[in-house]
């Protein structure tokens, strides 16, 4: 976790270090300001190395620029210029970067585009170390990449889609995909988080969307917040909430609501995305 305490510290001989956006999350580990935050994930650079990184928050650069003067390493941001021609989609993305054209990635999701473009600086920095890494490489890794519970189709009509959003700015990218793809849709949430995560904040970002918000706890996890406690801080934004409980509940009750056209969208906690995987894949006798 971070990268100061980062088990990859166990590694002596790297060269490359990719560091993608940094917010606010694991506060209890990694410190409760970004530039606390910033330095633990700046704990990956080691000494004389290529660092390779995501457009970051101004407090966030400046730390990044610190570390890797004082490790001797050099820094590259990912360049927005250099991104273009960005075509978003549910089953394909494509866009233009660094003079490759028409790349595709099959990962949903507004962010996955910046990932995208993050790896394909990676591969250009690993390439100008001599590495033999050839286009079609790139492309082919980029297509084929596969992310469990990251904006995740788990079926259609209604759409349900699960994204493990569980601290403010995963949030409001979250947001940003689904005011993207579902503009006009009704869209039915199923939402469940720890309770040490800034829950209330998540809320104010994500709640006002919904049709309907069904609120669940994670099964057998010392952390878990009630569905009812989650419930009552919900409707200080949106009244329309049932605290569902578990998962099966939820989910049977947003598909009872939910028309063909409209979006099911669960998210908040990794921990429980697993229950709705698996709840569709019984329903297919998988």
């Amino acid at each position: 976790m971070g990268g100061s305490e980062d088990a990859t510290n166990a590694v002596t001989t790297t060269l490359l270090e990719i560091i993608s956006s940094i917010s606010m999350d694991h506060m209890e580990f990694l410190g409760n300001t970004l530039e606390k935050i910033a330095w633990n994930k700046a704990g990956i650079i080691k000494q004389k190395t290529l660092v390779v990184s995501d457009t970051q928050d101004q407090r966030v650069y400046k730390v990044l620029v610190n570390a890797c003067r004082e490790k001797g390493a050099v820094l590259h941001m990912l360049e927005e210029k250099h991104l273009w021609n960005v075509r978003y989609g549910l089953k394909e993305q494509r866009f233009y970067y660094r003079g490759m054209e028409e790349l595709e990635i099959s990962l949903a999701g507004t962010c996955q585009i910046h990932n995208a473009a993050l790896a394909v600086d990676a591969a250009i920095a690993l390439q100008s170390m001599g590495y033999k890494i050839a286009e079609e490489h790139v492309r082919s890794g980029l297509k084929n990449t596969v992310w469990e519970g990251r904006f995740q189709i788990l079926r259609e009509a209604p759409a349900v889609i699960m994204d493990g959003a569980h601290n403010p700015d995963a949030a409001r990218v979250l947001m940003d995909a689904v005011n993207q793809y579902f503009p006009k849709n009704k869209i039915y949430y199923i939402f469940g988080v720890f309770s040490d995560k800034e829950y209330d904040k998540i809320i104010r970002i994500t709640a006002g969307r919904a049709e309907k918000i069904f609120t669940v706890q994670t099964k057998d996890h010392p952390r878990a917040l009630p569905a009812e406690e989650l419930a009552d801080e919900v409707s200080k934004v949106n009244p329309n909430v049932i605290p569902a409980g578990t998962v099966t509940n939820a989910m049977t009750l947003a598909l009872e609501e939910a028309e063909q056209k409209d979006v099911i969208l669960v998210f908040g906690s990794l921990s429980f995305l697993y229950e709705a995987k698996e709840y569709f894949e019984h329903q297919q006798g998988i």
